[in-house]
């Protein structure tokens, strides 16, 4: 199975009949960016990153933060935390953001995937960690 079909199962696997055409999609690809979607590239100082992407199927506003100094008052962030690392390594500055008017809530998870009802989730295997996932749901009105 090449990158391409594995690419487009991880995708797939995120669709299902009981998705709503409006919903917002997340996924993680650790080569490149997935044609098509809105894509960031998580780069920094020190992040064993090579070419890791998280896409969304919607231009969101998603923005990848990678120290202090680039907060903004403007963006809501889902601050990025491994606690095997302490505050020794380049986890702590890091974030996903998005702007404050987003109807997206994002958490980070360093203890997997389960967040309740209404949350997605995608693992983002950083470093080689596998318990790591971006959790997100979608707020209606």
């Amino acid at each position: 199975m090449g990158i391409n079909d594995t690419l487009n199962t991880q995708i797939s696997s995120f669709m299902s009949r009981y998705d709503n055409a409006d919903d917002i999609k997340f996924a993680y690809n650790g080569e490149t960016h997935i044609n098509g979607w809105w894509c960031v590239w998580l780069y920094g100082s020190g992040v064993p990153s090579n070419m890791q992407h998280i896409c969304t199927n919607k231009d969101i506003g998603l923005i990848w933060r990678w120290n202090f100094q680039s907060c903004r008052a403007d963006m809501k962030c889902a601050s990025i935390s491994e606690p095997i690392y302490g505050q020794v390594r380049w986890w702590n500055d890091n974030a996903f953001c998005l702007p404050k008017s987003s109807k997206i809530e994002m958490i980070w998870s360093f203890c997997g995937s389960s967040q309740g009802e209404g949350w997605s989730c995608i693992q983002v295997p950083l470093d080689g960690f596998t318990n790591n996932f971006l959790c997100w749901r979608q707020h209606r009105l």
